[in-house]
């Protein structure tokens, strides 16, 4: 099973990835190798921002749909398990 933690260090699982990018194509026709070819070399907290860079439009409302799409594509188990991670390790601190 996948560390649900990925999703807090910015690492796009798989089926999150493929959701950002179908929309970022078809809403704004950012190609989805253009989108890998720079994101590659970024940080991880800077891929909204790389991603409305490449925005035709207002950069604030294609970042604001990849978002919605990114948090959609996460699954409600993954989420949940996040959730009791980050309480276990907030009990320890």
């Amino acid at each position: 099973m996948t560390d649900p933690r990925q999703e807090l260090n910015g690492r796009f699982l798989p089926s999150t990835r493929a959701a950002v990018c179908q929309m970022l194509n078809e809403q704004y026709g950012i190609q989805a190798d253009e989108l890998r070819r720079l994101l590659r070399d970024e940080d991880c907290h800077d891929y909204f921002g790389v991603i409305g860079r490449l925005a035709p439009d207002d950069p604030l409302f294609v970042i604001r749909d990849a978002a919605k799409v990114y948090s959609s594509a996460v699954a409600v188990s993954t989420i949940r398990r996040l959730i009791d991670l980050l309480r276990e390790d907030a009990a320890r601190q």
